[in-house]
């Protein structure tokens, strides 16, 4: 099977060849787009059925365009997982209880800079240093 020198082929997931779609996002595809994502509140996969093309170019072509896809809503997960108990980047890590039991957690509280706990967690965990000059005479 040749190409045409004029057609681009990219491999699919499979390691087939399908033509590439060079002039696919045309003004009114990226505007069904936004449209898509901001009205329609629709995930990559279903925006990507409506217009006939790939997840991945959905996801490419909003990278390149600056659009904030929503996140991922997972319709197939159990009600019983437990969540997420690490907290927000720049929160206190200090835990709560033990790691292998129910109800463990992070405190949470906004922590000081360069440190990974709250101002309380930090004078728990962490000791001054003695001043090596203040030895103590016995």
């Amino acid at each position: 099977m040749s190409a045409s020198p004029n057609v681009v082929s990219i491999p699919d997931v499979k390691g087939m060849r399908i033509p590439a779609r060079p002039g696919f996002w045309t003004d009114e595809r990226v505007e069904k787009l936004r449209r898509c994502i901001s009205v329609e509140r629709l995930s990559a996969m279903e925006i990507a059925s409506s217009l006939g093309c790939t997840k991945n170019m959905v996801i490419g072509r909003c990278y390149r365009e600056g659009i904030a896809l929503p996140r991922a809503r997972c319709s197939n997960t159990p009600d019983h997982i437990t969540p997420n108990p690490f907290p927000e980047v720049g929160c206190c890590l200090y835990g709560h209880g033990d790691p292998g039991e129910p109800g463990f957690h992070f405190c949470g509280a906004p922590n000081l800079p360069g440190k990974v706990y709250c101002s309380e967690h930090c004078a728990q965990t962490y000791e001054k240093r003695s001043d090596p000059d203040q030895s103590v005479a016995l």
